[in-house]
């Protein structure tokens, strides 16, 4: 797993496959986080947040990817066929 720590808080992403993924952190003036992240494929991720050694309730975190492009295309030749 690819761990990106800040202060006491660290975090873990994995893709569908298991792999990790990189990911960039940002506090925030309110204490909080901002997390970035590029997905390379669609697919249920997973992201364990960590506060010292300890992974916070609710951890690790399911986030679904989907693939824009692909419902974007599917979108619009479903549109032209209306027409």
């Amino acid at each position: 797993m690819f761990d990106v720590l800040v202060g006491d808080v660290g975090l873990s992403v994995t893709d569908p496959q298991g792999l990790e993924v990189p990911v960039t952190t940002e506090a925030t003036k309110n204490n909080s986080f901002k997390i970035g992240l590029e997905p390379t494929k669609p697919g249920v991720y997973e992201a364990a947040v960590y506060f010292g050694d300890e992974q916070v309730p609710g951890s690790p975190f399911r986030v679904k990817c989907h693939d824009m492009l692909l419902q974007y295309q599917h979108s619009t030749a479903r549109n032209d066929n209306e027409g």
